[in-house]
């Protein structure tokens, strides 16, 4: 038998924890998301100079990466459910990070291409997925708004990286 962790409602008049873990993982996915994701653009041409390949082929990785993160999707809601969020989110962003380590020492696009790939998978495991299922479990009565709230972080990620570039 599962066991799920529901969070008590909150005592009228006090502090509702669960607004914490919701700035936290907000933070989190606007951090993920702007690197990983918003930030790719500002990889072509650094990586067509260096390499001599096509803005198609640089780009070709990235699609790639899309649909296996799509693809992996299932794989990743099975994780969350039988060993919850938590250990999702961690051992995604560790992997994550060691593919990005990775990918730093591509010299092929075969290399690219793989390691994007890899790269994806991980990537997943620290996105929506294990994120809602975090944040459905904090909130009952508003949990609509919350997963709302959770879903700017991704698009905060690519205004806070068009500031930074």
């Amino acid at each position: 038998m599962q066991r799920i962790n529901k969070a008590k409602s909150p005592t009228p008049g006090r502090f509702y924890y669960g607004w914490i873990i919701l700035g936290g993982s907000v933070l989190a996915m606007a951090l993920g998301s702007g690197i990983s994701f918003w930030a790719f653009g500002l990889y072509i041409d650094p990586m067509e100079q260096e390499f001599g390949w096509s803005r198609a082929e640089v780009s070709a990785g990235f699609s790639i990466s899309l649909a296996i993160s799509g693809l992996s999707g299932p794989l990743i809601g099975r994780w969350v459910d039988t060993r919850g969020a938590r250990s999702a989110i961690l051992f995604g962003a560790v992997m994550t990070a060691a593919t990005y380590v990775l990918l730093a020492t591509t010299s092929s696009l075969w290399q690219w291409i793989v390691y994007l790939s890899i790269n994806a998978v991980f990537r997943q495991l620290m996105f929506f997925i294990p994120f809602q299922a975090l944040i459905s479990r904090w909130f009952d009565r508003r949990r609509g708004m919350a997963l709302g709230i959770l879903g700017t972080g991704f698009s905060l990620g690519g205004f806070v990286v068009l500031i930074m570039a």
